[in-house]
């Protein structure tokens, strides 16, 4: 009977220890398992964070790409400032050209009739008509066929004459100065066309 009962109690040991050696390796899967489920969601965390890098860096290309338009159209925008300054210089030098014009025809003695008679032009008429044959300074051409010609000119002053052009489709306007030589001969040059 005692050799039954150390057979048993051996057995009872060694299934005990079977116990825990499973036991164990069953902590161990699951320690195992956890660890792996782990390793899943970082992987899955780190193809996120790296989408989001992705992402991320595709909008940050868009937004540089914006910046640089924006920059070349500041440039631009800097340039065309430049420009219409220096414009803006020149009428104002026109306009200055102008306002003494008028003072100069408004004076007694001195006015514009007064003036192209002492350069040998007696009739300001000969002005008009002289503008009205030097359609070749008009600075646009005609369209459909048209050709463009000075239709109606307006002597302002004794260097300065406005006229009209078009050519039977469209036309515009514009300042015209010009010159009287010692010869009489008369120079034009456009100051300044608009269309309308």
């Amino acid at each position: 009977m005692k050799k039954n009962i150390i057979i048993v109690l051996s057995f009872l040991v060694i299934l005990l220890l079977i116990f825990l050696v499973v036991s164990k390796n069953n902590e161990i899967s699951q320690l195992r398992i956890q660890q792996e489920n782990q390793m899943v969601d970082h992987l899955n965390q780190r193809d996120l964070l790296e989408k989001d890098v992705k992402q991320l860096e595709d909008k940050l290309l868009g937004v540089q790409e914006k910046l640089d338009e924006n920059l070349e159209n500041v440039e631009r925008l800097d340039e065309s400032l430049v420009l219409s300054k220096k414009k803006l210089s020149e009428y104002e030098a026109i306009n200055l050209e102008l306002e003494d014009a008028l003072r100069l025809a408004t004076e007694p003695g001195f006015g514009a009739t007064y003036i192209l008679e002492q350069k040998g032009i007696e009739d300001y008429r000969v002005l008009i008509e002289d503008l009205k044959e030097h359609n070749e300074i008009i600075g646009y051409d005609g369209i459909l066929g048209g050709t463009m010609y000075f239709s109606d000119v307006r002597n302002l002053t004794k260097d300065w004459a406005f006229a009209f052009f078009d050519d039977g489709h469209y036309g515009g306007y514009g300042l015209y100065s010009f010159e009287i030589t010692d010869n009489q001969d008369i120079r034009w040059k456009t100051i300044l066309e608009v269309i309308d």
